[in-house]
């Protein structure tokens, strides 16, 4: 029986290192950006769908100082988000807007509190949320006010409702965009949208020019694509490696004092620092406190209050941990053989606070049970329990 040679032909054989490095690079689906990409890389992405007139929209309201309100989820994705697009208005000049984060009480999405106190806003910014919020989405555009959501989740099924009636969405994963990558984060997509919102303002406000998308923009970017565990390729490897390159080159100051109340003063930061050090001290606000309070310092200029800020993320992260340990000694407690043998655990409390049962989850699956996990947190005054479940493939 015949048997078929492979040829190589003479053009294939590298000769060099770097010819080596190329085919490796192609045999993995990637090119030298991987290794060395540049903000310039960033641009193809900023023709999303939405990008250019969710900019051109929020430009227009700015140049007749109407009032805004920008929203923000609780965890680190979203508090930075709208300290990217907080900083950038101050930076402008801007003083007509406020900022709500919802607390884990008033739950994830777009709080009522939002239009209802502020019914005089013309403009509305949600940010790492407000994609699946029907309700109050369409409640803000009773108002006769505009809103550009800004968000990364799933996009409801037309079955459920679809997407939420925003004025302009801007989320990559939505039908229709453009966009061949599809796994930014929102402080990303924030991002983004502010390179398209720089050039918008020169159109529309000529004589208050934009500051450059700079060292603190790009600090915060790549703290919320680490912490929030989007793939590092493509623009997402980019935003990180630049990010990282600033902040270590030209500090944004309250990630500096964050860091050096986690014990890494004078370091170069790397992702490990900003996934396992940074990340969770700011989350922390988000999870059993006031998540306003790590917003605060990310967009603080006085060093006094970033170090008393700082200070303060540092204590509720370990008051967190502590937490978290007694949850998980409770959790060993109560699990017993038998609980090993079943296809499903779910495990409840009415001292287990809501921000920490993602996190038992997650570790109760990895120390004691490798299957579909459901915690809950009872709150017995209101009659109602939130949970998080984690499940495995299969």
């Amino acid at each position: 029986m015949h048997k078929p040679r492979w040829h190589i032909r003479a053009q294939h054989r590298p000769t060099s290192a770097s010819e080596v490095l190329d085919i490796l690079l192609a045999n993995r689906g990637a090119d030298r950006s991987f290794l060395s990409g540049a903000l310039k890389d960033l641009q193809v992405h900023v023709h999303m769908r939405g990008m250019k007139e969710g900019a051109d929209l929020m430009a227009r309201h700015l140049a007749q100082n109407h009032k805004i309100v920008l929203i923000g989820d609780y965890d680190c994705d979203g508090i930075t988000s709208v300290a990217q697009m907080s900083l950038f208005l101050r930076d402008i000049g801007y003083r007509n807007f406020v900022v709500i984060i919802p607390s884990r009480t008033e739950g994830y999405g777009v709080p009522a509190r939002a239009w209802k106190d502020h019914p005089d806003a013309r403009l509305f910014v949600a940010l790492d949320c407000g994609t699946a919020d029907l309700d109050a989405i369409s409640r803000i555009r009773e108002l006769k006010a505009d809103c550009i959501v800004i968000d990364h989740h799933e996009v409801p099924p037309a079955s459920s409702g679809g997407a939420a009636p925003a004025t302009v969405l801007i989320n990559p994963k939505q039908m229709g965009c453009p966009s061949a990558f599809k796994e930014f984060c929102s402080s990303g997509l924030a991002l983004l949208f502010l390179t398209q919102l720089r050039s918008a303002l020169r159109k529309h406000m000529r004589s208050n020019p934009a500051p450059a998308i700079g060292a603190k923009y790009l600090s915060l970017a790549a703290l919320a694509t680490i912490a929030d565990v989007v793939p590092l390729v493509d623009g997402n490897r980019v935003i990180t490696r630049v990010g990282l390159a600033h902040l270590n080159q030209r500090p944004h100051l309250p990630l500096r004092y964050i860091a050096e109340a986690a014990g890494l003063a004078g370091r170069d930061l790397t992702s490990v620092h900003l996934g396992y050090n940074i990340a969770p001290r700011i989350n922390a606000a988000g999870r059993i406190g006031d998540p306003f309070v790590a917003y605060s310092l990310l967009v603080s200029e006085d060093l006094e209050e970033i170090r008393t800020l700082a200070q303060q993320l540092n204590q509720l992260n370990t008051n967190r941990q502590q937490q978290e340990n007694r949850i998980l000694e409770e959790v060993h407690a109560r699990f017993t053989p038998a609980l090993t043998e079943r296809r499903t655990v779910v495990m409840a409390d009415s001292n287990w606070p809501a921000g920490l049962v993602g996190i038992v989850a997650s570790r109760i699956q990895q120390e004691l049970f490798y299957g579909p996990t459901v915690v809950l947190a009872i709150d017995e005054q209101r009659g109602i329990a939130r949970g998080s479940a984690r499940s495995v493939p299969g």
